[in-house]
């Protein structure tokens, strides 16, 4: 899968939250966006890590972005 862009953040919902307006507007240009969260968001004072990936994986196929949203075995699964 070739990728234009690709955004990371520390934790789901990060790139979501931070920069959505940018990457829509990318994906309604013809962009394709990738997403990549570098933690599952274990050590959050709210909610729980598989909530946060919930709301994540929600928000990315609302926004039609690639995500990579596991990191298993030294690869990110999309």
């Amino acid at each position: 899968m070739k990728l234009n862009i690709l955004a990371f953040g520390a934790h789901p919902d990060d790139i979501e939250l931070g920069c959505s307006g940018t990457l829509l507007r990318q994906i309604k240009l013809g962009y394709t966006v990738g997403l990549i969260d570098l933690t599952q968001g274990e050590l959050g004072t709210r909610g729980t890590p598989t909530l946060r990936l919930e709301e994540a994986e929600a928000a990315r196929l609302k926004n039609g972005s690639f995500g990579a949203r596991k990191f298993e075995y030294g690869r990110w699964l999309f």
